[in-house]
C-alpha cells in the first residue's frame, strides 16, 4: 500500500510540472458538468415536458456537431497551431453553453421566485418549449467546441510530455476527469429537485468557464 502510494504521489509530481498542466486542469474541469445530454440533463428534458424520441434525436445531432471537430482540427491545427485550436475550442464552447444556459437560468430563477411567492409547486417552475430548445441548441453546438479542444489538448500532451513520462500524465489525467464527473453526479443528487436543476446549470457554466480561463492563460 506504502508502495503504491508512493507512486501516485511521484506521478503527481511528473503531472504538475509539465508544461501542459493548464490545459490538461482545463480538460478534466469540462467533465465536472450537467451540460451533456447524458442521463442527469435527460431526466431534466423529459420533466420539462420534452419526448425520449426528441431528446434521441438531438443527441445524435450532437453527436455529429462533436465529429464536426474531427474535420475542422486537421486544417486548422496545421494553419494555425494546436494552441489556438484549444483556444478556440473552449472558447467556442463556453460561448454556445453561454447562449444556451444563461436564458435558461434566469427564467427558471424568475419562475421558481414567482411560484414561491404564490405557494406554487414544481409544476408551475417548468420551463417553456421554447426555452428547453434554446437550451437544448446550446449544447449540441458546444459540442464541435469541446471535441476541438480535447482533439488539441491530446495532441500537446502527446508533443510536448516526454515519452516516457506519458504513462503518468495520462493515468493522473483520467483520475482527475473521473473524480470530476464523479462530483458532478454528486452534485446531481445533492440537487434532486428538477425545479433547481438550473442552478447545476449555472455551477456547470462556471466550471467551463474556469478551464476557459485556464486555457486563455496558457
Amino acid at each position: 500500500a506504502a508502495l503504491h502510494a508512493a507512486r501516485y504521489v511521484d506521478s503527481w509530481r511528473v503531472y504538475v510540472r509539465q508544461p501542459v498542466l493548464l490545459p490538461c486542469v482545463a480538460l478534466a474541469l469540462l467533465y465536472m458538468t450537467v451540460l451533456s445530454l447524458g442521463f442527469l440533463m435527460t431526466s431534466y428534458l423529459k420533466w420539462s415536458g420534452m419526448s425520449e424520441a426528441e431528446v434521441s434525436g438531438y443527441r445524435g445531432v450532437g453527436a455529429l456537431t462533436g465529429l464536426a471537430a474531427t474535420a475542422i482540427f486537421p486544417p486548422l491545427s496545421k494553419r494555425a497551431g494546436l494552441a489556438f485550436c484549444a483556444v478556440a475550442g473552449v472558447t467556442y464552447q463556453l460561448a454556445c453553453l453561454a447562449a444556451g444556459v444563461l436564458p435558461t437560468v434566469v427564467a427558471a430563477a424568475a419562475a421558481a421566485a414567482a411560484a414561491g411567492n404564490r405557494g406554487g409547486g414544481e409544476q408551475g417552475n417548468k420551463p417553456a418549449v421554447g426555452q428547453v430548445r434554446v437550451l437544448v441548441a446550446g449544447l449540441v453546438t458546444s459540442r464541435t467546441g469541446l471535441w476541438l479542444y480535447d482533439l488539441a489538448v491530446t495532441q500537446l500532451i502527446q508533443e510536448d510530455v516526454r515519452q516516457d513520462l506519458l504513462g503518468n500524465v495520462y493515468g493522473v489525467q483520467s483520475s482527475l476527469q473521473a473524480t470530476f464527473e464523479m462530483l458532478s453526479f454528486v452534485a446531481g443528487l445533492a440537487v434532486s429537485n428538477p425545479a433547481a436543476f438550473h442552478w447545476l446549470m449555472l455551477g456547470s457554466l462556471g466550471s467551463v468557464a474556469v478551464a476557459a480561463g485556464l486555457v486563455w492563460s496558457y
